[in-house]
This record gives C-alpha cells, sequence and structure tokens, in this order.
C-alpha cells in the first residue's frame, strides 16, 4: 500500500533512492483546465520514455484507503543515477483524491492547449492552479504549454507565459520531453544530497558484487 501521511496543507516529499531498484523514485502529478488535457500528455510520455503501467496501488487518504494506478515513467539518468516518475493524473471528478494526488507529488505538471484557449486564460487556469498546489503545500511546478508545431509567434507567446507567471509557476516549457526533465530537476530540489547518496550506495553495492 502506497502511504499518505501528510497533513493537510503540507506536502509530503517521497523521492527517494530505492536501493533494490537501483533508481531513484519520485511522484509527479499531471493536470490541465480539462481532464483530456493531461491524459493526453501522459498517453505520449510513451514516445519519448520507457514506460509501465500500474494499477490496483492502495492510497491510504486521511484514514481511508483508496485504490489508484500510474504510470511509471524511466527518465534516464541524472548525475549518474537512473530516474523513475510515477506519474499520476489527476482526478476532475474526486476533489479529495486530486487533493491527496497533489500532495504528496514531488513535482507538478500543468497541460495548456496554445490553440484552445488564448493566453489570458491560460495564464489565469495556471494560475489558479498554482494555488491549488500552493494549498497543497507547494510542490513546484511546470507549466507545459501544449502546439505542434510551434511557430516563432507561439515561441514568443510561451516566454510571455512565463513573464506573466513568474511568481506562481517554476518553470515553463513547449515540449513534453523538456517539461518532464524539468520536473524531475525541480522535485529533487526537496531531497539535497540525495543523489550523492545513492551515488555512494550504488559503488557500494557494486563493490560487494565484486568481492563476491
Amino acid at each position: 500500500m502506497v502511504s499518505d501521511d501528510a497533513c493537510e496543507g503540507h506536502h509530503h516529499v517521497t523521492v527517494s533512492y530505492d536501493r533494490d531498484d537501483r533508481r531513484v523514485v519520485m511522484d509527479i502529478a499531471i493536470d490541465g483546465p480539462g481532464p483530456e488535457d493531461p491524459v493526453s500528455d501522459v498517453l505520449q510520455l510513451c514516445r519519448f520514455f520507457r514506460t509501465r503501467s500500474q494499477s490496483g496501488a492502495r492510497l491510504l487518504l486521511r484514514g481511508t484507503e483508496r485504490e489508484v494506478e500510474w504510470l511509471n515513467v524511466e527518465c534516464g539518468v541524472v548525475d549518474g543515477i537512473p530516474v523513475r516518475c510515477r506519474v499520476f493524473s489527476l482526478p476532475h471528478d474526486d476533489p479529495a483524491l486530486r487533493e491527496a494526488l497533489l500532495q504528496r507529488s514531488d513535482a507538478a505538471i500543468f497541460v495548456c492547449d496554445l490553440d484552445a484557449h488564448p493566453v489570458g486564460e491560460l495564464a489565469a487556469r495556471a494560475r489558479q492552479f498554482a494555488q491549488h498546489a500552493q494549498l497543497a503545500g507547494s510542490p513546484p511546478v511546470v507549466l507545459r504549454v501544449r502546439c505542434d508545431p510551434l511557430s516563432m509567434a507561439q515561441l514568443d507567446t510561451v516566454q510571455a507565459l512565463q513573464d506573466m507567471l513568474a511568481n506562481d509557476i517554476d518553470a515553463v516549457a513547449p515540449e513534453l520531453r523538456e517539461t518532464m526533465m524539468l520536473a524531475v530537476g525541480l522535485g529533487l530540489r526537496h531531497a539535497p544530497g540525495l543523489l550523492e547518496k545513492a551515488a555512494r550506495d550504488l559503488a557500494r553495492d557494486d563493490k560487494i558484487v565484486d568481492d563476491c
């Protein structure tokens, strides 16, 4: 069972080094203005990363067990250490579960479709999500601005959004792969020294194997 012992308004850091799997593991939440926005990006992750879906895990939500599912995403190597992200798509029809998943996330991604919404609306919705994240204890937020292909004018729009949301959002990115790696980097900030400890554990385990 996946435990969730965080109190309301307190960010529960989950990023850790899994010595059995020899990799850092962290939780990332994906959300958007509508339920279709995060789902589309979660599906696209399979184009860029090795992924595996997982369902049936139990989340302890304020004393009650809830069943959740996520996508395991192998995000490559950071400073010599493999990183796996458990990516949750935040539900729009279950506010309590949505808040609990956001609260336990090491970073959050908010997906906006540049073709579907004007800039002012995108900024307003992203700012509202950032406020929800703040209530959940302030996990860092990356705004993913989706548009394919991106023109120079749209890149200017992305920069304008970044300027407008400088006090609310930690980073803005148009590409999904870049967005994920930004979220990984922000999530690792929650655990200073974790990569160094992981490197020592990896070296120690490799030495044990060599000595056997």
